[in-house]
């Protein structure tokens, strides 16, 4: 996953750039696409799931 900050003046050509905090571009790898779009859908289905502890046992390797 990369995180980094949006240049707010790609969508205006007008402004200057703005690399605000307030809005960032996150990036994932192409092979979670599936599972991005598999929990988008269940949440548009009105199938909100709790959240979970997160896992961090392979974070790093």
């Amino acid at each position: 996953m990369l995180i980094r900050p949006f240049d707010a003046a790609l969508l205006d050509e007008i402004r200057e750039s703005d690399f605000g905090l307030r809005l960032l571009q996150v990036c994932f790898p192409l092979y979670d696409k599936a599972e991005i779009l598999r929990r988008l859908e269940r949440y548009e289905a009105g199938e909100l799931v709790e959240p979970a502890p997160a896992d961090w046992t392979t974070v790093g390797r």
